[in-house]
């Protein structure tokens, strides 16, 4: 009778991941096609144990790159409320960030989304670094998480211009018209190098108002003002 994968203990992961490493021999190879048909394979509390080995072998010592290739791509498959959970603790871990984030991003669902939202949270109040916490907001823009608006408003008070710049953005493709008052704010008020951004995006933001009329009024007396304090600023 041969031996059902899915039955293998998570406790083998060690070794079958250093195995994998090596992708020059044929061992290295079917190492991970192994690892890969476990993972999969696995359902219930079995396939929770996995996740949870795989993302403790990432959070342990930094590994080759093909192992970290391949451990993050169990989990993004997966796809598993678990998976999700531990790729968000990554989020805050320099060396795994990135990698976790597009996980996230791969898995997608409320879930996923949820954690990039979280690791947004943590990365403002935790004031981290400019371009990482532009490409959480970039995320979970394109992701259209409402539930990220505020985040994403707060963000165009970014003292750095690319703060603002990924914000501006991400709220121009969230398409939520709760974000048009704090849009013509920027545009009247902010930053003289972000009125084309500003205006671009409630231009197309104009669309989702409740109501449409009323709205394009505004637009007009948008595009009419011209704001000539900036202009004379600039000048």
């Amino acid at each position: 009778m041969q031996p059902n994968l899915a039955d293998v203990p998570p406790a083998e992961l060690d070794g079958l991941l250093e195995a994998s490493a090596d992708t020059t021999t044929p061992y290295g190879l079917v190492a991970r096609r192994v690892i890969a048909h476990i993972v999969r394979s696995a359902t219930g509390a079995r396939q929770a144990a996995w996740s949870q080995a795989l993302a403790d072998h990432l959070s342990a010592e930094p590994a080759e790159p093909a192992v970290q290739s391949l451990v993050l791509d169990l989990l993004r498959e997966g796809g598993t409320r678990e998976a999700v959970h531990n790729l968000e603790v990554l989020l805050v871990a320099p060396a795994w960030r990135e990698l976790a984030r597009m996980a996230l991003i791969a898995i997608g669902g409320p879930e996923a989304i949820g954690a990039l939202r979280h690791g947004l949270q943590a990365a403002i109040l935790g004031r981290g670094e400019t371009a990482w916490v532009d490409s959480l907001v970039y995320a979970l823009g394109h992701a259209r998480d409402a539930e990220a608006l505020p985040l994403m408003v707060q963000r165009l008070q970014a003292t750095e211009r690319s703060g603002a710049e990924a914000a501006i953005a991400a709220l121009r493709v969230l398409g939520d018209a709760r974000a048009i008052p704090p849009l013509e704010t920027v545009w009247r008020e902010g930053q003289p190098e972000l009125r084309d951004e500003a205006m671009a995006a409630l231009l197309d933001l104009a669309a989702h108002a409740p109501d449409p009329v009323a709205m394009a009024t505004r637009v007009r007396d948008w595009l009419a003002a011209g704001l000539p304090e900036h202009q004379h600023c600039a000048a």
